[in-house]
């Protein structure tokens, strides 16, 4: 159980939306004692805390959460599949979820500005540790055995391991985000300036290609391709299904 989601500010106010745990209904009511301390400060002359509107789910709906739900649910699914076929020891056990979790919270989720001449997209990890574009999780590996050879062999598992993950979750992850916009609207078209990803079954662990939308090209209403410019100012011509909007954008 974790927090599922932070929104936009409105009206000076973040909102937050998670499940209904426990420890989540204890971190909110310890941060309203600090709230509330803060702004009896004398500091509080100068600056006072806003505050944050902690939304929670009624108890036992979890599919009011779909999304995000969906989210813990896959991963969960998949870390089960690449874990239960083999004994293995505490260190790779930890080693992979580590590199999992930097998987996960490197993904991008909405767009950064709305500048057209901004390609990078905003990530869990950016709140999580801001200012920080790599994070350590990227290539952690065991600590040392008692033997070159048992290092050798832990981190080849633990390499083996997140990269089976990868290769799942990343192909369940983008098909979910067509789903989605399949879902909620009959036809989703492409529009100039959307920020997307460039769906690649063969892209390496834990890159995303993020793209700028220059152009778009159908008949009838309906977008059928994309011209698509990358940071690095490349052009490419994409059909409609090789794109997709980011998490919190469609």
């Amino acid at each position: 159980m974790a927090l599922q989601r932070v929104s936009s500010r409105r009206g000076g106010i973040r909102s937050i939306y998670s499940d209904n745990a426990t420890n989540l209904r204890g971190t909110d009511a310890e941060l309203r004692r600090a709230m509330e301390s803060w702004n009896a400060s004398d500091a509080a002359d100068k600056f006072r805390a806003e505050g944050v509107s902690w939304t929670f789910n009624v108890p036992l709906a979890s599919h009011r959460s779909g999304v995000y739900e969906r989210l813990i649910r896959s991963t969960r699914h998949f870390l089960h599949e690449i874990l239960s076929k083999d004994s293995i020891d505490e260190t790779v056990f930890n080693t992979t979820l580590i590199v999992v979790e930097g998987i996960l919270n490197r993904r991008p989720i909405t767009k950064v500005s709305c500048d057209g001449k901004d390609v990078d997209a905003l990530s869990p990890s950016d709140l999580l540790y801001p200012s920080t574009r790599a994070h350590s999780s990227i290539n952690v590996v065991p600590p040392s055995t008692l033997s070159g050879e048992e290092f050798e062999k832990g981190w080849k598992k633990a390499r083996s391991l997140t990269q089976a993950f990868w290769k799942k979750w990343s192909s369940s992850y983008l098909n979910s985000l067509k789903e989605r916009q399949k879902w909620s609207n009959s036809s989703i078209n492409l529009q100039e300036n959307d920020i997307v990803l460039m769906v690649d079954e063969n892209q390496p662990r834990d890159c995303w290609r993020i793209a700028r939308v220059t152009d778009v090209r159908g008949e009838g209403g309906h977008i059928r391709t994309a011209l698509v410019k990358l940071p690095s100012g490349k052009i490419f011509e994409r059909d409609v299904t090789k794109l997709v909007h980011l998490e919190l954008d469609a």
